[in-house]
């Protein structure tokens, strides 16, 4: 079995202030546009519990991070997540963590009280469709919408931060109005959608959707939501194609301590850029404009994008 290699423990720019720290590489879905899929196929070991305390003891020293984000693949299937959610607060420094997950083991009402109890207070969902037929094609798996349907149902019984999150890939893109049905009616008070990314050629090809397609669909959906009220935020969308909804656009990232498989493939593979990169005050400070992988098998799609002029504000 491969050994896990990780990125230094804890990493130095000040104005981030929340880390993710991958703890397995193992999930019970098999989602068609997953960033670590190459993982997955490596079956590499857990995070050790070595590498969890060193990252505690670390932040409680340098008191670096506010906020820990536990990730997986699926965190969930760890048998220890609860303490290891637990020990964020009382030995890593840490005052806020939160859980990203599919949700599915949390249609288990007990389990999901369990994990609140441990100190979890925010949990960031993946909903990537509003119906059965359309998360089995997405997620690979027959029994994935309804364990997620139930887990957040559990959740809206506790006092949390509850977020949901979408990939927009070719895949779902013509499902976003009746994603954001569900979440209406799921009662889901905040949403995140964000392009979809391939880091390298690992087989994803089919997932790649112009953003002259997605854009629409996906400001139609986004509409919606915030027409009830509702908190949305985008990520690697172009900012010039989003009009009224230029603001939501937050394409910075935390910091993620991960496998090393997967932090080379992102550096090596990681550039964006845009046609208009030179003349807009957008790009690189509030836009980062294409991924290099679209640009490579949709273009760049220069006819849809507008530069923004002018200083910044």
């Amino acid at each position: 079995m491969a050994q896990a290699r990780h990125l230094p423990i804890l990493l130095d720019d000040p104005n981030i202030e929340t880390v993710t720290l991958a703890l397995n590489y193992v999930c019970n879905s098999r989602c068609s546009f997953c960033f670590i899929e190459p993982e997955l196929d490596m079956k590499l070991p857990d995070t050790s519990e070595e590498r969890i305390a060193a990252v505690y003891a670390e932040n409680k020293r340098r008191k670096r991070y506010r906020r820990l984000i536990l990730a997986g693949a699926e965190a969930t299937l760890r048998a220890d997540l609860p303490e290891v959610a637990a020990r964020a607060l009382s030995e890593g420094g840490f005052e806020v963590v939160r859980l990203q997950t599919n949700a599915r083991r949390l249609k288990d009402a007990s389990y999901a009280s369990e994990l609140v109890r441990a100190g979890i207070s925010e949990f960031f969902v993946s909903v990537h469709a509003g119906s059965a037929e359309l998360d089995r094609i997405l997620t690979r798996n027959p029994r994935s919408f309804e364990e997620m349907q139930v887990g957040l149902e559990n959740l809206r019984a506790h006092p949390v931060r509850l977020i949901s999150n979408t990939c927009v890939s070719s895949s779902n893109v013509d499902g976003l109005d009746e994603l954001a049905t569900f979440l209406l009616q799921q009662q889901v008070p905040e949403s995140h959608f964000w392009a979809f990314i391939e880091f390298g050629d690992i087989g994803q090809e089919r997932e790649h959707v112009p953003f002259a397609r997605s854009v629409p669909k996906t400001l139609a959906a986004v509409r919606r939501l915030l027409g009830e009220q509702r908190r949305v935020v985008l990520s690697w969308f172009p900012r010039c194609m989003l009009a009224d909804c230029a603001d939501l656009l937050v394409d910075h990232r935390d910091d993620t301590l991960i496998h090393e498989s997967f932090a080379r493939r992102s550096r090596d593979h990681g550039a964006f850029s845009c046609h208009y990169q030179t003349s807009c005050r957008s790009f690189a400070s509030n836009c980062m404009g294409l991924h290099e992988r679209h640009v490579e098998l949709i273009g760049d799609e220069r006819v849809h994008l507008t530069p923004l002029s002018g200083a910044m504000e």
